[in-house]
């Protein structure tokens, strides 16, 4: 189900551990649409711009993350010859405990 920040939001009823959040998504290029491999990703509380997590985008430019509490966060990207990227923000409550952002584009530095 798509909110209206175009965030895919769902429900897990799954045994999952009430401490447990996950956010994930792509980063694609903006140019041509590929994958972004290994870029490095972090996840940000709005709160405080505190670190909550952090992983390197796969082959895909996939990324997941798992973290332990809920709030607001945002996602911040970089790559070596690309300008730093970041998310709209989104929140994450204990009825929707993974969220799938959608595509973020990367563009090149200039």
């Amino acid at each position: 189900m798509l909110n209206s920040t175009g965030i895919k939001s769902q429900s897990n009823n799954s045994r999952v551990s009430n401490s447990s959040y996950q956010v994930s998504g792509r980063i694609i290029n903006k140019t041509d649409n590929t994958p972004v491999e290994f870029a490095n990703v972090v996840l940000y509380s709005v709160k405080d711009s505190t670190p909550a997590g952090f992983t390197a985008t796969d082959e895909s430019g996939k990324f997941n993350i798992t973290f332990k509490n809920e709030g607001e966060y945002y996602i911040s990207a970089t790559y070596v010859g690309y300008n730093k990227l970041e998310s709209k923000t989104f929140k994450i409550m204990p009825d929707r405990k993974n969220v799938t952002l959608p595509d973020l584009n990367y563009g090149r530095k200039r």
